[in-house]
């Protein structure tokens, strides 16, 4: 569609199956007695204007910190942030997000590693098929098939690495995850004057090796670590085939 058509047709063509799929969701989804609970508009706005204004400051970044929009902007955010985290831990009432969850360590810890390899994973599909345009010359259409082996990769083993989890504990995916990661990032580090294709796509299904042992099981290792009202006993478990609840006694960190 990129070599042949306008971009906005990956759009246009995306939002059929985009309604297809949220009309099969909507018509599967278990239906819960809902919860009713008076919405929390003035946090709602806080963190609204809190992500506009980073957004607005990061997008003027080249106008340097003087520019007023980059500074006011970031001074927004910030102030809008912190009203945010002041609005959301008042005593009583239902929020919109409970910050209080974050005094758990262990969950912490997974959270952060879960977002970390995201930005890290956003930034590579970013700038792998731009690398392959602007360095190699490469059409849109080989550009992206630059990430096919790595993402079909992980889309395969994603199941197989939750299985992992559940057999032999978080330990292994984890520690083995994160050197197959550091070890591809410093190969494209190290040989950045050096890439070709086919290094490309061998250090990318080294670094969507590494991702696969840890996404999926580092949120669901950190899920395990909360207990009562925060993640009732009968919420299935993310890393099994069958279903069995999260466990009582949640593996240690490792």
């Amino acid at each position: 569609m990129l070599d042949l058509l306008d971009w906005r047709y990956n759009f246009i063509f995306t939002l059929p199956l985009i309604a297809i799929f949220g009309w099969v969701a909507i018509k599967n989804a278990i239906k819960n007695k809902p919860e009713r609970h008076r919405f929390q508009l003035a946090e709602y706005l806080a963190i609204v204007v809190s992500l506009v204004a980073l957004t607005l400051a990061v997008n003027q970044l080249e106008a340097g910190l003087g520019d007023p929009l980059v500074s006011g902007g970031l001074l927004l955010f910030l102030a809008a942030l912190v009203a945010f985290v002041v609005l959301t831990r008042r005593a009583g009432g239902h929020h919109l997000l409970n910050l209080r969850i974050l005094t758990n360590h262990a969950f912490t810890y997974s959270l952060l590693i879960y977002v970390f390899l995201q930005l890290v994973q956003i930034n590579l599909t970013f700038v792998i098929p731009n690398l392959a345009q602007l360095t190699f010359n490469q059409s849109a259409l080989v550009a992206d098939f630059l990430l096919l082996a790595g993402s079909l990769l992980s889309s395969f083993l994603g199941p197989v690495m939750e299985r992992l989890l559940d057999d032999r504990g978080p330990r292994f995916p984890l520690i083995a995850g994160s050197l197959c990661i550091m070890a591809s990032l410093i190969l494209f580090t190290v040989f950045i004057a050096h890439l070709t294709i086919l290094t490309i796509i061998a250090f990318h299904v080294l670094y969507m090796l590494g991702f696969s042992m840890m996404y999926n099981n580092t949120m669901t290792l950190g899920l395990q670590q909360l207990n009562g009202p925060r993640l009732t006993t009968a919420t299935p478990c993310l890393t099994c085939f069958n279903n069995t609840p999260v466990q009582s006694a949640p593996p240690p960190w490792p």
